[in-house]
């Protein structure tokens, strides 16, 4: 009778599982969305994102703040990272090295970690942090990764495995827009920080 209970519980916490478990992450760059699906290709979980500040196109070189589009796998966690934890996107894939795209260390994250330091480095010594959070949830101010708030990237990380697929579309062809429709966010009044150049340890 206990085995049975045991063996009971266990396909009930299998089937809840799989109903919350990540196995795809899609990104659609014009809506600024991601969106995390389970093994069911059901919709779990959808965040809003944050880009860099040359958003439009796939990325072409190191430095051009343009976040990649394709297929890609998110390969490992950072829970130390220079922002709030990070999850690196396995750009450039093999094809993107046969037409020669370059660039690395291209994440998922947070907010930066010190928000002071950020703010003041930048010009922005004026703002609060509270501030400061509200321009980055509303901006594009990545160097080509993807910024999510605080609270959306720590649920995004704890609902993550290593290694998930992640594909990054230009935009949503499902989604209808209006002629005046507009989806790009204003550009943030700060210096956009530049990633790319941290070592493996910052981000």
């Amino acid at each position: 009778m206990k085995n049975l209970f045991k063996l009971t519980a266990f396909i009930i916490l299998n089937i809840f599982g799989q109903c919350l478990w990540a196995n795809e992450v899609l990104v659609y760059k014009e809506e600024r969305q991601m969106i995390v699906l389970n093994n069911s290709g059901q919709i779990i979980r959808t965040y809003h994102i944050s880009l860099g500040g040359n958003p439009i196109g796939h990325k072409k070189r190191q430095g051009d703040q343009r976040t990649p589009e394709g297929e890609y796998i998110l390969d490992y966690k950072n829970p130390s990272s220079e922002f709030t934890k990070s999850i690196h996107i396995s750009y450039p894939n093999a094809k993107d090295i046969l037409e020669g795209r370059t660039g690395n260390f291209i994440m998922i994250h947070g907010f930066p970690t010190d928000p002071v330091k950020y703010k003041n480095q930048r010009g922005g010594g004026h703002l609060t942090v509270e501030e400061l959070y509200e321009i980055l949830a509303t901006s594009d101010w990545t160097s080509g990764c993807i910024g999510l708030t605080n609270e959306d990237m720590r649920d995004f990380y704890s609902s993550i495995s290593i290694p998930t697929k992640i594909k990054i579309y230009a935009n949503n062809p499902n989604e209808e827009k209006t002629s005046n429709e507009q989806n790009t966010p204003e550009q943030l009044p700060l210096p956009i920080i530049d990633e790319e150049n941290f070592n493996t340890n910052g981000q």
